[in-house]
This record gives C-alpha cells, sequence and structure tokens, in this order.
C-alpha cells in the first residue's frame, strides 16, 4: 500500500516528538538520580585574640544614676580591698591599703553644694603642686594659712555628704620636701549644715615600700544629722568628739583599740591605737601632736567611727530623727 506523500510526512514528525519526549523523560530520571547542589552560607572569622568581648546587658531602668563625680566603671563594681590586719597598724600610715578607683589624683580640692548631695570618690596626692591661680581663697576666719590648706572639703549646707577618700603616700624625698614647707599633715574635710556625713578615709596601695603617707588630720561635721566615719587601720591618734544631742559609737573591731582620756560637757576625748606612741619624740614637738587626729562634732544627731575595712549598715536607716530638721531632710 502507497500512503501519499503528505501522510509520509505526518508520520515522520510524530515519531519525532516521541522520540524527543522519551529523551527529555531519560533526562528528567538522570537528573533526579544526581546528589542536590551544597548550600552556602556566610562565614566570618573570629578574632584572633580576646581583645573584643560581649555588649553588657541592659542596665535597670529603674537603677539610680551615677553621681557626676563617680567614673561608671566604680558605680557598679567598687574598688577590690586587699584584706587587712589589724597586727600591721602602725603609726606610720604603712598599713595595708585598698586598691584605687580609675580616677586622677588631685590636692587642694573643694566640692561644695547648696541643696544636693556631694558623693563621689577621690584620690588626694599631697605632691601634686597646684598653681596659685587656681586655688581657693584660704579660710583666714578659721585660721587656715599656706600650710595648712585643706587637701580635701567636701560640704553641703541642705543635703548628705558621703565619699570615698583615698590617700596616696609619699617617698623619703616626698615628705622632706613637704616637711621643708611646713605641709606635716594632710588636711582633709567633711561637713554638712542639715544632713548625714560618711566619710571613709583609705590608704591607697604603693608598689613602693618605704612610702608612707603623711600623718592626716580628718574633721568631719553636721549641725542636723548624723556623721559615720571610717578611718584606715594605720591610723593613730587622738579622736575628739563633741554632741549636744546624741550618742557616741565604736564599732567593735575598733573600740579595742580606744582609750577614753576624758568626757566633759559633751566633748570626748580619746585615743586610737598604741597609747605609748603619744610619747614617741617623732609624734610630739613641744605641745604639738604630729601625727594623726580625727575631729568629729554634730549638734542633733549621733557619731560613729569604724574602721575603712568594717562593714557597717548605715546609722540613718537605724536612728530616729531628733528634731523638725531630721523630719524634713530625711536623717
Amino acid at each position: 500500500m502507497i500512503l501519499p506523500h503528505n501522510d509520509e510526512e505526518g508520520m515522520r514528525e510524530k515519531e519525532e516528538e516521541a522520540a524527543r519526549e522519551r529523551a527529555s523523560q531519560a533526562q528528567e530520571q538522570k537528573d533526579a538520580n544526581v546528589d542536590p547542589p551544597p548550600v552556602y552560607t556566610a562565614h566570618v572569622d573570629e578574632p584572633a585574640d580576646s581583645d573584643f568581648s560581649p555588649l553588657p546587658p541592659p542596665m535597670d531602668a529603674e537603677a539610680p544614676p551615677l553621681s557626676p563625680t563617680k567614673p561608671a566603671s566604680s558605680a557598679r563594681h567598687p574598688p577590690t580591698r586587699r584584706p587587712s590586719d589589724p597586727s600591721s597598724s602602725t603609726s606610720t600610715g604603712t598599713g595595708t591599703g585598698t586598691g584605687l578607683p580609675n580616677l586622677k589624683a588631685s590636692n587642694f580640692l573643694h566640692v561644695s553644694q547648696v541643696n544636693s548631695l556631694v558623693k563621689g570618690s577621690w584620690i588626694i596626692d599631697p605632691t601634686i603642686a597646684i598653681p596659685p591661680s587656681f586655688l581657693r581663697p584660704l579660710d583666714i576666719g578659721s585660721g587656715e594659712t599656706e600650710e595648712t590648706r585643706k587637701s580635701l572639703v567636701l560640704e553641703s549646707q541642705n543635703g548628705a555628704v558621703d565619699g570615698d577618700i583615698y590617700i596616696m603616700p609619699t617617698s623619703e624625698a616626698d615628705r622632706d620636701k613637704l616637711r621643708a614647707e611646713g605641709r606635716r599633715k594632710i588636711y582633709l574635710y567633711a561637713t554638712s549644715r542639715n544632713g548625714n556625713v560618711s566619710a571613709r578615709f583609705h590608704d591607697a596601695v604603693s608598689s613602693d615600700n618605704t612610702a608612707r603617707r603623711l600623718p592626716l588630720y580628718v574633721h568631719c561635721g553636721t549641725r542636723n544629722g548624723n556623721a559615720v566615719v571610717h578611718v584606715p587601720r594605720s591610723f593613730e591618734g587622738p579622736i575628739n568628739v563633741r554632741l549636744q544631742n546624741g550618742n557616741i559609737r565604736f564599732s567593735s573591731g575598733l573600740e579595742p583599740s580606744v582609750t577614753t582620756l576624758s568626757s566633759v560637757n559633751g566633748v570626748r576625748r580619746n585615743f586610737l591605737g598604741d597609747f605609748s606612741a603619744a610619747s614617741k619624740a617623732e609624734n610630739v614637738e613641744g605641745e604639738q601632736w604630729l601625727g594623726d587626729e580625727l575631729h568629729v562634732e554634730s549638734r542633733n544627731g549621733n557619731v560613729k567611727i569604724c574602721y575603712d575595712d568594717e562593714v557597717d549598715t548605715s546609722m540613718a536607716g537605724r536612728f530616729k530623727p531628733l528634731n523638725l530638721f531630721g523630719k524634713l531632710f530625711n536623717f
């Protein structure tokens, strides 16, 4: 049988289409048996050292603002303190010291507020010289001279004073130079008219084993409020407390080292440390005491004195206000 020409071409096209379809199916079957392509992800090399640390968690929104005089690093992480050994206490200011906060040392510093809190940490280095044009005028009324110029004054009229003061030791050469200038002591003041006063004085750590601090002259006082003073264990000298409406307390760690000399008309005189040190030639010049001394006073409030490495809860929370001022200013 002979097919027409047109029918023959149609059959050929159908066969070619069927062949292409079979080839396509075969290719799909082959592709299905091939492993899928690998998945690539981005990769970042980790730093070779530990200079990078994770970001800190967000701070508590209700946390109080940091004091402008205190660095943020010390607000949440107080400076590390070395354990103090009472047996290492001496009259030369070489007792166990305290690690310093991340602050620059200063000298002849005056911080004053009228209706707000004074709070912070300060490092006092008596060897730092300040140009006369930057110094505050001398308080002639109180008898202040260049030789007795105050290295630190913290004061508030209607607010509390709360400070950590670190005292830098000095080399023998620096001590001789300061003595030649008539500066035999470091004068430190913390006072408030209407508010509590809490001052903690620390011996700073020094890598120089021969370095010693100069003797301290510390004055802390308030008219209407409580006063809590912490002294370093190297402190040795008289403690004079003047009270009108209040009581004095010594901490359990400090009291065994206190000798009471007199208590008359609200003025109590004591000596902290080895009382035989009072007769040492290096501490006495005529009738003048050359060693440490502490003066604390409160007209309407209580006084407590401790060592700087003793844990102390605030007196403000344990004593009830004594008068209207206490109720107004919450002390």
